[in-house]
């Protein structure tokens, strides 16, 4: 996948820091933590990095919240709290999620992905010595190893397949509802057959299965990411707040193609050059929209400098716009 050379320009900036803090992290985690517990931790890889900066969320500060991120397992609930004193202990916790224990936003009859995250910064060392990682906030999950294996054996089946059907996820939360029987059930989600007694048609799953699609027959292999359930899910976004229909999309993005931008640009991910296609054929609608009031949950459209903006642009704000210089 293209990646623009701004994006990387972000990456390289920072990659640095965050090994040095994936290192110390490491390091402490090792030496602290209970010897029954499991650790690992893992730095975002740039193709996937580029796909989370171009989706507008994660940010803290100039890069992502969860450029590096590392998970605590324990034996079972009783001991997160423990796992969470430790972390609070050796670390500067900024956010936690879900904010308390005690309430929660997740319905009955759902069982989502909620497992406890900390977004926190190493604390300085006693002797203060000035370590350049110190100022990078970093994801620390908390998860109990039911948890852990759920996420394991399902991750790919339920966030990054490029095969989004309900049946699988249907299965995969069934799982989810009864961490007790996760090996025979897992098992079991792998059949197809089992898979085709509870399918049923899912819209949203449906309309990212077009959107690959429609990508894929416009860009070559080796131009796509392994992930492209995330890129379809970043140009849905991009369409709904635009209010453009997916056929009506693509054929701005064929227009484009055939003046010799669109899928042809080399500079730009997928994602960037339908971000330019529509700057092509239908700037002032995306200028009304980046112009609108921001809200919390409005999709935020990334601007890399690669694109070819137009330069009337450059004096006017943008609210639901994020641009990297």
């Amino acid at each position: 996948m293209k990646i623009p050379r701004s994006v990387r320009t972000l990456y390289d900036s920072s990659i640095d820091d965050y090994r040095e803090l994936k290192s110390a992290v490491d390091e402490l985690f090792a030496a602290r933590k209970r010897e029954r517990w499991h650790y690992e931790s893992r730095i975002k890889a740039i193709q996937s990095f580029a796909l989370k900066v171009e989706s507008g969320r994660g940010f803290r500060g100039e890069t992502l919240e969860d450029f590096f991120a590392c998970t605590l397992v324990v034996e079972n609930q009783s001991a997160l709290g423990e796992a969470e004193s430790l972390v609070r202990e050796k670390c500067v916790v900024e956010e936690r999620r879900p904010a308390s224990d005690t309430e929660t936003r997740v319905s009955p009859e759902t069982f989502r992905f909620e497992d406890l995250r900390l977004y926190a910064r190493l604390r300085p060392l006693d002797d203060l010595r000035a370590r350049g990682f110190e100022k990078c906030t970093f994801e620390i999950q908390l998860k109990t190893f039911l948890q852990h294996a759920w996420i394991i054996a399902t991750h790919d089946l339920v966030y990054k397949s490029r095969d989004r059907r309900w049946g699988r996820s249907r299965i995969a939360y069934q799982v989810k509802a009864m961490l007790e029987l996760a090996e025979t059930a897992i098992g079991a989600a792998t059949v197809e057959d089992v898979v085709g007694m509870v399918d049923r048609p899912y819209q949203r799953f449906k309309e990212v299965s077009d959107v690959v699609s429609a990508l894929e027959q416009r860009w070559p292999e080796g131009s796509l990411p392994r992930d492209r359930a995330t890129l379809a899910g970043n140009v849905i976004e991009l369409m709904r707040a635009l209010k453009i229909e997916m056929a009506e999309f693509f054929q701005i993005v064929d227009d484009a193609t055939h003046d010799g931008r669109g899928a042809h640009t080399e500079n730009l991910s997928p994602f960037a050059a339908c971000v330019q296609s529509v700057i092509d054929k239908r700037k002032e609608s995306l200028l009304k929209y980046l112009q609108g009031g921001r809200q919390t949950k409005d999709f935020v459209v990334v601007l890399p400098r690669e694109l070819e903006l137009p330069s009337e642009w450059g004096s006017r704000a943008l609210p639901r716009a994020r641009q990297l210089s």
